[in-house]
């Protein structure tokens, strides 16, 4: 059995789930997880709606990325897998600098904490 996408079904559907995956359980975490948490240690609700606002903001300007995706390519990778490659490396890093922010907030959630937490949210996003 070659494991190649373009001759194996379902190793594509395989590579497809877990790329939705991996899109899925970030924007789950900075989305719905950690607004609830803030919820929990009682951060003002306009701190948690500004919380959500920036870390919402990269979907918004999704339709300004897609089209500067499809104009810049690698053909000798491929069309797009240039991008997905170094989204997704980004994207691990971006999850690291999340756990880094996360164990030196602590219990202590305060203003400049808040902001780092918001800035990494939408980096990961």
């Amino acid at each position: 059995m070659e494991l190649v996408l373009s001759k194996s079904r379902w190793l594509r559907f395989g590579g497809f789930s877990a790329f939705y995956f991996a899109q899925g359980v970030p924007l789950g975490l900075v989305t719905a997880a950690i607004p609830a948490w803030l919820a929990e240690k009682d951060v003002s609700q306009a701190d948690v709606a500004i919380y959500t606002a920036w870390v919402s903001l990269p979907w918004a300007l999704k339709l300004i990325a897609g089209p500067f995706m499809d104009r810049f390519t690698f053909l000798p990778m491929g069309f797009r897998r240039p991008w997905v490659i170094a989204l997704q490396s980004s994207l691990v890093l971006s999850l690291l600098a999340l756990a880094l922010v996360g164990a030196s907030i602590g219990e202590n959630i305060e203003g400049s904490s808040l902001t780092l937490l918001t800035i990494t949210c939408a980096v990961v996003n």
